[in-house]
C-alpha cells in the first residue's frame, strides 16, 4: 500500500506541476504573440499598413478604396496578404491584433 501511495502523491504532484508551468507559458506565449505580430505588421509594405490600419478602424473595402484612389479587388489583395503575414483569418482578429499592439496589450 505504501507504493500505492507514493504513487498517487506523484501522480498529483505531476498534475500540480503541469497546471502550474501552463499558469507560467501563458503570459510568455502572449508576450511572444505580441514581438512576433509586432515585427510581421513592421514587415508589411507601407500601403498594406495603411490598408489594414483602415479596416481595422471599421472601413469597407469599398470606402478604403474611394480614400486610398484604388480598386476595391486592389483593396480585397492587399487585406489578403496582410491577413497572411500577420496571422489572423477576418477583420475582427485584424483590429484585435493592431489595437493589442497600439496599446501594449496582448491578444
Amino acid at each position: 500500500m505504501h507504493a500505492l501511495a507514493r504513487l498517487g502523491d506523484a501522480a498529483r504532484a505531476n498534475d500540480r506541476l503541469r497546471a502550474l508551468t501552463e499558469q507560467l507559458d501563458r503570459p510568455l506565449h502572449r508576450a511572444y504573440a505580441m514581438h512576433t505580430a509586432a515585427g510581421q505588421v513592421a514587415m508589411l509594405t507601407p500601403r498594406k499598413r495603411e490598408v489594414a490600419s483602415l479596416a481595422a478602424n471599421g472601413l469597407t473595402n469599398r470606402e478604403i478604396a474611394e480614400q486610398l484612389v484604388v480598386s476595391a479587388r486592389t483593396v480585397e489583395h492587399h487585406l489578403e496578404h496582410a491577413y497572411q503575414k500577420l496571422g489572423v483569418n477576418d477583420r475582427g482578429e485584424l483590429t484585435t491584433l493592431l489595437s493589442a499592439r497600439l496599446t501594449g496589450e496582448g491578444p
